[in-house]
């Protein structure tokens, strides 16, 4: 389309398209939107508007490729595309040199109607990409915590969001029925889990290619290159990244002094019914040494990731689920700060009657208290529990109750893999909170130890606890969860 033949009516709307984040000169976004608008029908792809962007904004290639994590060789020729593009549709040579001086002639003669538009104009197609499906189903309730991430993410504008809890608690199903609700938010929406512990190199690679489908030799070799890719796309588009089981590249207290020098274990859930050995208390850093939220070797570039995700201004947002908070991420939070986190708490007695009634089974009000009290309000675990008296108690809730059935081998499995990760100073706490069921204060806990612990490495202790979700607090009050609580007297007992 030639600029002559345009309309020289622009709408104020057109002009200030994607201006979300409050961050760039509107001379730029006018001129963007002009020769958006002068190529019409073809559109720009994310990666030639970036480019065509900072040219404006009198970058060089090096220094384009610097910022976005590209080669030379590559923007260099996106810029070559770009020019012959402009040239034909503006009807006069378009060179990089030449670019701002044309297109400030050409809106020399452009109008800006005031009128807000019925609908924007070039705007990003809405792209989603789940890497797998993420069921919803038994999401029970969580009407509160929803809305509390809805807070978060689209009023509050939060950069950075946690959502913790121990396995089995729902924080992958709240995090999917939390997305459905905000996707029509953004312009991009991008699930990832790491389980399978990809490179930082790896991940933002795969990200990376989502908003572009570059060849993975186009892009810069440092990963400090490509988190500012990632960094110029959160800033010019809304994006929603979620990162699922970030505890994944979080070291266990009890192996930090053995050095790990190769991944973990792969998790056993979702493997029948083997059940990982009950974790000794012997090991870890000799009950006097603790360090939380570490990452594995070779992982703590993720520590990067977050930092700057969480600090640089940008419009997006990265929402995390983990069975344990990463470090340096406590000190950086708040409610009135743009990194926040939550943690899940059991379900309650009406969404523990709703699960049992998706297996079938009716549960009474008084029955529903024992069982949730019973098992700390696990999602995973009440539905473990409903599928139990369901199969083997003929669908006797209260012959169930009478029995006194707390651990089956799912649970058990549930609760080693995370009782594996602490250390003996960790441990030594635990011993002493098994003995009280409904809470113990601080000076207590100390005295019981017989000062054989300092206060400071006892607060670091149930700090490493808490952000474990293995220690509840009420009123300075600490104790463990109720189904913890069993199971370490289960096996005390032995």
């Amino acid at each position: 389309m030639n600029l002559k033949k345009m309309p020289v009516t622009m709408t104020k709307g057109v002009v200030q398209n994607a201006m979300a984040s409050g961050e760039y000169d509107t001379g730029i976004e006018a001129k963007i939107q002009l020769l958006q608008i002068a190529i019409a029908p073809t559109k720009l792809t994310t990666v030639e508007e970036l480019v065509l962007r900072y040219v404006l904004e009198g970058e060089s290639y090096t220094e384009i490729a610097l910022k976005l994590g590209y080669n030379y060789d590559y923007i260099k020729s996106i810029g070559s595309k770009l020019w012959q593009l402009l040239s034909k549709s503006l009807g006069e040579p378009i060179t990089k040199r030449n670019l701002n001086s044309v297109i400030k002639q050409k809106l020399a003669s452009v109008k800006i109607d005031k009128t807000p538009p019925k609908s924007q104009l070039n705007l990003p197609p809405k792209i989603q990409d789940w890497e797998e499906s993420i069921d919803t189903s038994f999401c029970f309730g969580r009407i509160e915590e929803i809305s509390i991430l809805k807070q978060w993410i689209r009023q509050d504008k939060c950069r950075l969001v946690s959502i913790l809890g121990m396995g089995g608690m729902g924080k992958t199903a709240l995090t999917a029925r939390t997305v459905e609700h905000l996707q029509g938010d953004f312009d991009y929406v991008i699930w990832r889990s790491v389980r399978h512990l990809p490179s930082l190199d790896e991940l933002l690679t795969d990200i990376l290619q989502v908003f572009f489908a570059a060849r993975e030799n186009d892009l810069a070799d440092d990963t400090n290159s490509r988190i500012n890719c990632l960094l110029a796309y959160l800033k010019n588009y809304r994006c929603l990244l979620i990162i699922d089981n970030y505890e994944s590249f979080i070291l266990s207290s009890k192996n930090i002094e053995h050095k790990f020098t190769s991944p973990p274990a792969p998790s056993l859930e979702g493997k029948g019914s083997q059940v990982p050995p009950f974790p000794s208390r012997e090991e870890g850093l000799g009950g006097l040494s603790l360090s939380i939220g570490q990452y594995l070797p070779d992982y703590e570039e993720y520590s990067q990731l977050l930092r700057r995700i969480g600090e640089e201004r940008h419009q997006s947002c990265l929402l995390l689920t983990s069975r344990e908070k990463p470090t340096r991420l406590a000190a950086k939070e708040g409610e009135k700060l743009p990194i926040r986190s939550l943690n899940l708490k059991g379900l309650g007695v009406p969404e523990a009657q709703s699960i049992f009634q998706s297996i079938g089974l009716s549960l009474s009000e008084s029955a529903g208290k024992q069982i949730v009290h019973r098992y700390s309000g696990n999602p995973l675990i009440l539905k473990t529990a409903a599928t139990v008296i369901r199969d083997l108690f003929e669908r006797d809730v209260k012959e169930f109750l009478a029995q006194d059935t707390l651990i089956f081998s799912e649970i058990a499995s549930l609760l080693n893999q995370q009782l594996d990760r602490l250390s003996s100073l960790e441990w030594q706490v635990m011993d002493r909170l098994i003995v009280y069921r409904e809470g113990v204060s601080l000076e207590q806990l100390q005295n019981d130890l017989h000062h054989s612990v300092s206060k400071s490495q006892l607060i670091e202790a149930l700090k490493a606890l808490k952000w474990r979700s293995l220690l509840e607090t009420a009123m300075s009050q600490y104790k463990l969860p109720h189904l913890v609580s069993k199971h370490l007297a289960k096996h005390s007992a032995r």
